[in-house]
C-alpha cells in the first residue's frame, strides 16, 4: 500500500524509486524503479468479450469461462472488484488486465492445473454459468457498474452449436452495442 500526501494524477505514468527497503527479517530488497499509474474505472472500459457456458469435452473445451477485455491503453487493476453470475457474487483477487489485453475467469479447480490458461483468475464452479443464460456483471471496487452481459442460449443459430462446446464471442470490442 502506498500512502501519499499528494494526489496521484489520473492516467499518467510515474516512476517510484524503491531503495534500501527492508522487511521484518532484515532482508533488503534490491533497489528498483517501478512504473505506476492511477487508472480510475469507467463504464465499458473492461468488457465481457467471450463466454463459454456449456463446455463439450468432445470438442476440446473442458471448462466454462468468461473472458474480459481491457479496452484501455493502460493496465487496469481489478483488485477489490466483484463479478456476478446470476445470483452468485465473487470477489476478484489481486489481479490486473494489461492494456488492450485479456483476463480469463475460470473454475477454481483449474488453479492447480499445469496448463491453465495464462492471465486467469479462478473464481467459480462449473455450474455457476447457466447453460440457458444469465446476467453477468462486473463492478469496480466502489460498486460502480463497469460492464454487463445478459446472455441467452438461443444466441447460437444452429442446432449443433446448441449442444455445447461453442462460445459466445463479441465480434468488435469497440462496437459496444453490437454482438
Amino acid at each position: 500500500v502506498i500512502h501519499s500526501t499528494h494526489e496521484f494524477p489520473e492516467r499518467e505514468t510515474f516512476q517510484l524509486n524503491v531503495t534500501q527497503l527492508e522487511d521484518y527479517c532484515g532482508n533488503i530488497l534490491t533497489d528498483s524503479i517501478i512504473s505506476l499509474s492511477f487508472v480510475p474505472s469507467s463504464f465499458q472500459q473492461i468488457v465481457i468479450n467471450e463466454v463459454l457456458m456449456e463446455p463439450n469435452i468432445d470438442l476440446g473445451f473442458a471448462y466454462e469461462f468468461v473472458e474480459l477485455y481491457n479496452r484501455d491503453s493502460l493496465q487496469v487493476s481489478l483488485t477489490g472488484w466483484t463479478f456476478q453470475s446470476g445470483s452468485k457474487t465473487f470477489d476478484m483477487p489481486v489481479c490486473s488486465i494489461p492494456a488492450n489485453g485479456f483476463l480469463i475467469i475460470a473454475p477454481e479447480y483449474l488453479s492447480n492445473f499445469p496448463y491453465a490458461p495464462a492471465n486467469s483468475v479462478f473464481l467459480f464452479d462449473d455450474a455457476d454459468l447457466s447453460n440457458s443464460g444469465a446476467m453477468l456483471i462486473l463492478f469496480d471496487a466502489n460498486d460502480r457498474l463497469v460492464t454487463w452481459l445478459d446472455y441467452k442460449d438461443d444466441w447460437h443459430s444452429d442446432e449443433f452449436a446448441l449442444q455445447g462446446g461453442y462460445s459466445l464471442e463479441r465480434i468488435d470490442t469497440e462496437c459496444l452495442c453490437c454482438g
